[in-house]
């Protein structure tokens, strides 16, 4: 069976005018994508091109939690900028040499014209790829108009919750953060995270498939 993988063409927005928040996005996003490869046990591959673009790769179940904690990390430091991010679902034909300067295959045309339709719209996250089923793109439309109204405090939190399984329970997420665990339940309650419950398992279970040619 051909390996189905999502591929996250991103860019930064605002860039041009702030090339310290542009190095500190960047930065940010590489050490995010760092800690996923490590719970994740693999490589993403995180590769910066063109100044304010980035991508990364990985296998297409694993899709959804890596957009959240993406976005939760990148909106818990008020200083960033904003990211849109095309996710291409498909087959890959090279995954590259050094980095994914060099990869092809479908995902990574599919994510870069994904990138390219947010451009001149209100949308940050968008999917497509002849692997990913429609209404997944509609799932991640619902998450990107909820991640787009969290808070700098609930991106925090749920970012703690994504990224630091060291921290098991709420008491102890809190403490990490310095925060009473009924303000870390306020904050991650009201950001409608734990709503994305089902879908988060749903998406981690899905068998992605190929079309026949």
């Amino acid at each position: 069976m051909t390996q189905i993988y999502a591929v996250f063409t991103g860019d930064l927005t605002g860039s041009r005018h702030n090339a310290s928040a542009l190095e500190a996005t960047m930065r940010l996003l590489s050490q995010t994508c760092d800690t996923l490869g490590r719970l994740f046990e693999l490589d993403l591959r995180f590769t910066r091109y063109r100044g304010d673009g980035w991508q990364i790769i990985l296998p297409a179940h694993l899709l959804l939690e890596a957009s959240l904690a993406l976005l939760s990390a990148q909106r818990a430091l008020p200083q960033a900028l904003d990211t849109r991010i095309g996710i291409g679902v498909g087959s890959v034909t090279h995954l590259g040499s050094e980095n994914l300067s060099d990869a092809m295959g479908e995902a990574f045309l599919a994510a870069g014209d994904t990138l390219d339709a947010l451009t001149g719209t209100s949308r940050t996250l968008g999917l497509s790829g002849s692997a990913a089923p429609q209404t997944l793109a509609g799932s991640l439309d619902i998450v990107d108009w909820m991640a787009q109204g969290w808070t700098s405090h609930q991106s925090e939190a749920i970012a703690v919750f994504l990224l630091q399984p060291e921290f098991a329970t709420n008491k102890a997420r809190a403490a990490a953060l310095g925060i009473s665990r009924q303000a870390y339940e306020a904050r991650f309650n009201s950001s409608g995270f734990p709503a994305l419950k089902a879908l988060r398992k749903a998406i981690k279970e899905m068998r992605f498939e190929a079309d026949p040619e």
